[in-house]
């Protein structure tokens, strides 16, 4: 058997892929260690799972760091923006369970539920989009709207990918260690993203997706 056949027999493509997916997870993790690089390390990593979802041949170390540069300014602020919600959210429900009186506790819980729901858009939609197609910040950021509200169950399925290993950890934490403790170790964040990216393919699908520039923002309209 040839080199080339040997190399397309599917074990051989899921070594590489997991192959792959683990670099990846390090490489995010090194990129995000100043914290504010973690909007231009999250374009890279949708980068590279969205054209292993999409099979698409690539370089990895050439294709993550030409990534992380190009969108290295409008992923900066993308992501202090996603940090931003983070730290809101988490000082809303803390300040929740402080409070005394039913009524305010209630208020803040929902207002910290809301910018969580918020923050989830962003981290389904906004850097894929930004990573995948050419278009102004404000464009990403309306269209990530658009594609929630156009798309509900698509964005509930990807909001489940990347909750339901938080979940877990938090309320079944030997159980989750135990079973997929390698996992989280070696793949951690690039395992929800690489499955969150073959859902986005099927959404991005919608526009003939071949990594081309999106209409601008004033005319986009989803196909049906």
């Amino acid at each position: 058997m040839k080199r080339r056949e040997i190399g397309d027999l599917p074990v051989f493509r899921f070594l590489r892929v997991l192959g792959d997916l683990m670099a990846a997870n390090w490489l995010w993790i090194l990129c995000s260690l100043p914290i504010v690089t973690i909007g231009p390390a999250t374009c890279a990593l949708f980068t590279v799972t969205l054209k292993l979802a999409k099979d698409e041949p690539f370089g990895l170390l050439r294709t993550w760091f030409n990534a992380f540069r190009e969108n290295f300014k409008r992923g900066l602020v993308i992501g202090l923006g996603a940090i931003a919600l983070l730290i809101v959210a988490v000082t809303d429900f803390i300040f929740a369970l402080g409070q005394g009186v039913e009524l305010l506790r209630k208020l803040f819980i929902v207002v910290s539920v809301v910018v969580l729901c918020v923050l989830l858009t962003v981290i389904c939609y906004t850097f894929a989009l930004q990573a995948r197609f050419s278009n102004s910040l404000k464009g990403h950021i309306k269209n990530t709207f658009l594609l929630t509200v156009c798309c509900p169950g698509w964005t509930i399925l990807m909001a489940v990918i990347y909750v339901l290993p938080i979940l877990g950890l938090i309320l079944w934490p030997e159980m989750f260690l135990y079973v997929l403790g390698f996992l989280y170790l070696m793949m951690g964040i690039s395992g929800p993203t690489f499955l969150a990216s073959f859902v986005l393919k099927h959404v991005f699908a919608r526009f003939g997706d071949q990594e081309q520039e999106l209409p601008e923002e004033d005319n986009w309209t989803l196909e049906e």
